[in-house]
């Protein structure tokens, strides 16, 4: 097994916001029985399993993944922008039912 620890050249800000990640790489010949253990234990700890594409093919899998990567993001980015304008909302409704119960008074 070879283990590297990835280096990238990150300010200190950027380096505190990112997460550790971990990534194993495992080879195996062919066999149902070791595919289907492996791909319970990736199911287990929430992983992703990605096959390894010809050599020839391996761009096009490239970029597959990194808009795969892009799209989440998009999905993440658009999901917090909704919730927050949703809990203005809220605040703005709430500020509204108590200023019309201090009228009352």
């Amino acid at each position: 097994m070879y283990v590297q620890e990835i280096k990238e050249d990150l300010e200190e800000e950027e380096l505190q916001k990112k997460k550790a990640k971990c990534v194993y790489i495992i080879v195996y010949w062919s066999g149902n029985y070791i595919r289907d253990k492996l791909h319970k234990i990736c199911d287990s700890f929430s992983g992703n399993r990605h096959d390894v594409p010809n050599l020839l093919n391996i761009g096009d899998k490239i970029r597959i993944i990194k808009k795969d990567i892009e799209d989440a993001k998009t999905v993440y980015d658009e999901t917090k922008t909704q919730l927050r304008n949703q809990l203005l909302d809220f605040d703005h409704i709430k500020n509204d039912n108590f200023e019309d119960e201090d009228a009352e008074k």
